[in-house]
């Protein structure tokens, strides 16, 4: 009950401020945007007129829960905004956004926003799709190569592709392209650089084609089997 009271209560304040064009800084709390906000971190609220793609937007949710997650879509007078670091979308109206997150500040410094382009609003939605698909259930989606794919960006670890081994058709010649390029397993730099020198297709582009043929299984993320596996897999056939 005290919870809902304090929430109903910062909404109002936080709408009042929003109407008088004022910026709002709040703490941040939840684990729901990492790694772009960590608890504890500070965030200013700027309101605006218009609001892109991209944007980190605070907004009320259901019964007046303030959320803090970024904006994927827009569609006529509905807003999907949805966490980096959720499963779910939320579908909201321009009413009940507060702001969007012009400054982060950590322990006294700002910090700079990591860059979140085209392919990554396009993988965000996609681990949404994924987690339908897999009846709401995260463990499952947790197993998938799209979600998999967006830790990997995260942690700025190593990306390779490999064929599907699925039977997925392709349906455009950039997707077959690709695919025929695949004779053995590739680095997401070099594909992209493959389809910019070829096709002239930019590196934006590029990875948001790969994320959607990863959604369609008509590729998949490349593990290399460790020297040891390998060994006892040789030693057992003898």
């Amino acid at each position: 009950m005290n919870l809902q009271m304090n929430e109903i209560i910062i909404r109002k304040i936080l709408t009042k401020k929003r109407d008088s064009n004022n910026e709002i800084k709040l703490n941040v709390s939840g684990v729901s945007m990492k790694p772009v906000f960590y608890e504890h971190d500070v965030i200013t609220i700027t309101p605006q007129e218009e609001y892109e793609i991209g944007d980190i937007l605070v907004f009320t949710y259901n019964s007046g829960t303030v959320l803090t997650h970024r904006l994927l879509d827009i569609q006529g007078d509905t807003y999907i905004c949805k966490g980096d670091n959720a499963f779910r979308v939320e579908l909201i109206t321009k009413d009940q956004i507060i702001g969007n997150v012009s400054t982060l500040e950590r322990n006294g410094a700002v910090i700079p926003f990591r860059y979140f382009g085209k392919h990554s609003v396009a993988l965000s939605m996609a681990v949404h799709r994924e987690f339908l698909r897999q009846q709401r259930d995260m463990k499952k989606t947790k197993l998938t190569d799209i979600y998999k794919l967006g830790k990997k960006i995260e942690k700025e670890e190593p990306i390779v592709f490999q064929k599907s081994s699925s039977c997925n058709t392709a349906k455009g010649g950039e997707e077959q392209f690709i695919i025929d390029s695949l004779n053995e397993p590739l680095d997401i730099q070099s594909i992209c650089e493959k389809l910019y020198n070829i096709r002239s297709i930019s590196q934006e582009d590029a990875e948001d084609l790969l994320v959607y043929m990863i959604e369609q299984k008509l590729i998949e993320l490349h593990v290399p089997i460790k020297q040891e596996n390998a060994t006892n897999l040789e030693t057992k056939s003898l």
